[in-house]
């Protein structure tokens, strides 16, 4: 609303005459962007020229990350310096360039053991001669409390977190560092990214009722039970906090943090810890519970279970896990999958599948379940369509459905 007054002057203001200005396109300049991670043994660097007005050149190219430099810096010198005290001082790495059919701008090596408090010192020397440098302390904490229901968080393995009455607490005590990024993937879509936060507080709480409130009108559940997810918290250095909190803005003027000298970019690090949530909450509809699948899918006897959980914001929508699921010589996965209750036909109930396992005798099959649902204890058909692009064509078989439990008023642990 102010800044609609404030342009109401402006407006009423005679018209004045405006003059065309021409700006020059600005000068390429190197650009390197790394965060070692102290966890992996293999570290990347990524190297490419800014874009200089000329757009037109360079389109067609995705954003890094995932995908690849708009204008890849092949061909460049790429070491590590190792400072300090411990077994790694004075040792150089490189880091070679991945290999292609063209320049890549990606340099990935192992580098030595990484120490807290370990200074490491970047140098990026290009074909044209430009040289960038930059240097990182490496963070580590003496202690991590990552806890919700009163219970320490899983390294490795989900603990229950229900979403309706729990809470996730995050604090860490550094050896070395600045601050913590925090996210949260759905372990079903990694791609997923329902969470993201940082804090140079070294705390947080995160509520299980958390709701994004910039994904449509009434906001979406960030974490859906039904689902698992993996919360990964990560102790920062000072770079890699500024270049997270900082940008380049036009209209306030405030500038993008750079620590590189000849380049811009940024050399930082992290220290990670990641924790599996396995998101639960009471059940309360009669459409909520446990369901049995049986029957046969082309070779495969199936034997498993739904753990099904209606969305808080949007009731007509789930989320399940999928126990037991087969996959061929005797082995079994467990997942997530999502659905539905369309309101046409009445009782009508959809499931979406996709599993994930590298033991599947029909690799990386999407499953889609249809039918109309039956009261708990009364057997229904589920209508069962697979695809699988790699090896066959799609399936269509019928599996039996039989909802084996409900809502008993207190929450799944």
């Amino acid at each position: 609303m102010r800044k609609h007054l404030a342009l109401l002057p402006l407006l009423l203001l005679p018209a004045c005459k405006l003059t065309e200005v021409t700006v020059a396109p600005g000068r390429r300049t190197v650009v390197v962007q790394s965060v070692i991670n102290r966890n992996q043994p293999s570290q990347l660097v990524v190297v490419e020229y800014s874009e200089t007005g000329d757009v037109g050149a360079y389109g067609g190219h995705s954003a890094i990350p995932p995908g690849v430099p708009r204008i890849p810096l092949g061909g460049a010198t790429v070491t590590i310096e190792h400072r300090g005290d411990g077994a790694c001082a004075g040792v150089v790495d490189s880091l070679p360039e991945t290999q292609g059919s063209q320049a890549s701008g990606v340099y990935v090596g192992p580098v030595c053991l990484l120490q807290p408090g370990q200074q490491l010192v970047l140098r990026v020397e290009t074909p044209a001669g430009e040289v960038v440098t930059g240097s990182t302390t490496i963070p580590g904490a003496s202690a991590r409390q990552v806890t919700w229901a009163q219970r320490a968080g899983g390294l490795g393995y989900p603990l229950a977190f229900n979403r309706a009455l729990d809470t996730v607490s995050i604090g860490v005590t550094p050896v070395s560092g600045r601050a913590l990024q925090i996210e949260a993937r759905n372990d079903a879509d990694f791609h997923d990214l329902v969470f993201f936060a940082f804090t140079d507080t070294l705390g947080m709480t995160v509520a299980g009722n958390l709701v994004n409130p910039f994904e449509g009108d009434s906001g979406e559940t960030v974490f859906r039970a039904g689902r698992d997810y993996t919360l990964a918290v990560a102790l920062t250095d000072t770079n890699y906090y500024d270049f997270l909190r900082s940008r380049s803005d036009p209209f306030t003027g405030r500038g993008f943090i750079n620590h590189l000298t000849g380049g811009i970019g940024v050399f930082g690090s992290v220290e990670t810890a990641a924790y599996q949530l396995h998101v639960v909450a009471p059940m309360d509809d009669p459409r909520e519970g446990v369901y049995q699948l049986t029957g046969r899918i082309d070779t495969l006897d199936v034997n498993a279970t739904l753990e099904l959980y209606l969305d808080e914001l949007q009731p007509n929508l789930f989320s399940a896990f999928v126990k037991r699921w087969p996959v061929g010589n005797g082995f079994y996965t467990d997942g997530s999958s999502d659905g539905g209750f369309p309101p046409n036909p009445p009782g009508q109930m959809e499931v979406y599948f996709a599993d994930r396992s590298s033991n599947d005798t029909i690799p990386r099959a999407t499953y889609r379940f249809s039918g109309i649902r039956a009261p708990a204890g009364t057997p229904f058909p589920l209508i069962v369509q697979v695809y699988s692009p790699y090896q066959r064509a799609d399936l269509v078989d019928t599996l039996t459905a039989l909802q084996i439990s409900g809502p008993s008023g207190s929450s799944r642990r």
